[in-house]
């Protein structure tokens, strides 16, 4: 049976990281993760483990990868049971979307613990080690200040803007084609 996705080859786990479609997914993924982990290849441990070699991606960016996935199972599977068209660019905004709504509720987590501990403790900071160890799920889309507040990093606020302003458009379009 040929892949459901390309028609090209026999379907089977192995091809996946082969499959044009699966790839073009995790191409987007890889030229924003590139950004911050310098050398990273679009090979079967990225696409399949989310290894650049043999290490794990950092923090947010082993999120992000599972979190494609995801998005990536589930158009594979319309693409089978509804015959939906396989798009690896709306695959890759769903996820970056999803992914920025993890990191919303994870950085509002952090926010409500540190106005906890910090009425505890009559005001003082968080201790330093538990900042780090906030700023380290986060890295490299995230930072997180002594008073709890997340900011997005430059790649990622950019990475949220190009998502954000195609599915504007992709709206807009869907509107008139529906008028």
């Amino acid at each position: 049976m040929s892949c459901r996705l390309c028609g090209y080859a026999i379907e089977r786990f192995s091809h996946l990281s082969h499959c044009p479609h699966i790839r073009s997914v995790f191409d987007l993924f890889r030229r924003y993760a590139v950004k911050t982990v310098s050398g990273l290849k679009l090979d079967a441990r990225l696409i399949y483990l989310g290894l650049h070699g043999e290490t794990e991606l950092p923090g947010a960016l082993s999120a992000l990868h599972i979190i494609t996935w995801k998005f990536v199972l589930i158009a594979f599977t319309r693409a089978d049971t509804e015959g939906e068209k396989f798009d690896s660019k709306r695959v890759w905004r769903q996820a970056v979307r999803r992914f920025e709504v993890r990191l919303m509720a994870y950085s509002e987590g952090v926010r409500r613990w540190v106005l906890r501990y910090s009425s505890r403790e009559g005001g003082a900071p968080p201790p330093p080690q538990v900042v780090d160890r906030h700023c380290d799920a986060l890295t490299p889309c995230a930072t997180v200040s002594e008073e709890g507040n997340v900011a997005w990093s430059d790649g990622f606020s950019d990475l949220l803007t190009i998502v954000s302003a195609r599915a504007v458009r992709w709206c807009r379009l869907r509107r008139l084609h529906f008028q």
